[in-house]
């Protein structure tokens, strides 16, 4: 299980950082705009894990996350059983930042 909790730490921190170099690349916005910027997209890392994040929740500005595919030695028979499944879940704290939590079994 420690593979697969590095991998989805590799993923938060992608989500956490690289969302605000998405929106300095683009154009100028209001306030209102940047708190709505929609981060939702696909994140692989270097041993094939993947994850799809989306914009979910009640107000539509949490941060979801559901991994997609494990590789490597993270791909056990327990840490499969997660794929396809919702493992995070973050709250928007400000524009292009979201925290939340990690979870994958009990």
């Amino acid at each position: 299980m420690h593979f697969l909790k590095t991998t989805f730490a590799i993923g938060l921190l992608f989500a956490a950082n690289a969302m605000p170099a998405f929106a300095r690349d683009a154009p100028a916005a209001p306030a209102a705009e940047a708190q709505t910027a929609d981060p939702s997209g696909s994140f692989v890392d270097e041993y094939g894990t993947s994850f799809d994040f989306s914009l979910c929740g009640e107000t539509g500005t949490d941060l979801c996350g559901v991994l997609t595919n494990l590789e490597g030695e993270s791909a056990t028979e327990e840490n499969l059983a997660f794929v396809g499944k919702q493992v995070m879940q973050a709250q928007q704290t400000a524009p292009n930042e979201w925290k939340g939590s990690l979870s994958a079994g009990g």
